[in-house]
């Protein structure tokens, strides 16, 4: 299914305004943001992801699949690796979708829970802040090349920081996630070759800050 196809579904299904003209305004509005020239990882491509493995059977149990499905496209909305209030912001945002799509505030305050729920270093609540995170996180799982890639590109978008700046702080959020064993939050991914992985990938990139040059520099 193409993703605007999923973005109308998922507006009538939360009783979006049937205006096609908002609904289409707001879905360009949303592409604007995640096809800004900064990001590299943080992209439509990352949502659509998510979306996909918010998809499969294992992941089926969760409390409200609409909320859910709402904060995967806005969780990272606004992100502007200068800042540190990105979730904020991003939660802000939604609000302001919700209500230009004349959704009611009890929908709304249970997405922007979710949307604060993907800041570093959240401690999960609900199931289904521990799916989203999970979902979020999938990516430090994956195989050895697309964790790489993935790693590459998360630096590209802080290309504006110095290495050796980087490296330091790079190195204390990978040290903060491979001290957090297990490290996913569901059964689906701890019984999972995700987790599995995920200890290889963080040990072979902490490696990597202190004994290659910098990505950006090399061909």
């Amino acid at each position: 299914m193409k993703l605007w196809q999923r973005w109308n579904e998922l507006w009538e299904a939360i009783g979006g305004t049937e205006n096609t003209i908002t609904r289409n305004r707001a879905y360009a509005r949303l592409r604007g943001f995640y096809c800004e020239p900064h990001r590299a990882y943080h992209t439509m491509a990352h949502i659509e992801s998510c979306l996909g493995l918010l998809d499969r059977s294992e992941l089926a149990h969760h409390e409200n699949r609409l909320a859910l499905e709402w904060a995967i496209w806005l969780h990272d909305i606004v992100y502007d690796p200068h800042r540190t209030d990105n979730e904020d912001l991003s939660a802000e945002q939604s609000s302001l979708f919700l209500g230009s799509a004349g959704v009611g505030r009890a929908f709304e305050r249970s997405t922007s829970k979710l949307i604060l729920a993907t800041k570093f270093g959240h401690d999960p609540k609900t199931a289904d802040e521990k799916v989203l995170l999970d979902i979020d996180h999938s990516i430090l799982g994956e195989s050895p090349n697309v964790f790489d890639e993935y790693d590459r590109a998360i630096r590209q978008e802080f290309s504006f920081v110095p290495w050796y700046a980087y490296v330091a702080g790079r190195k204390k959020v990978i040290e903060r996630f491979r001290d957090r064993q297990p490290f996913f939050h569901t059964d689906a991914y701890r019984n999972s070759d995700y987790e599995t992985r995920v200890q290889a990938n963080l040990t072979r990139a902490l490696e990597r800050l202190t004994t290659n040059p910098d990505p950006l520099l090399t061909p």
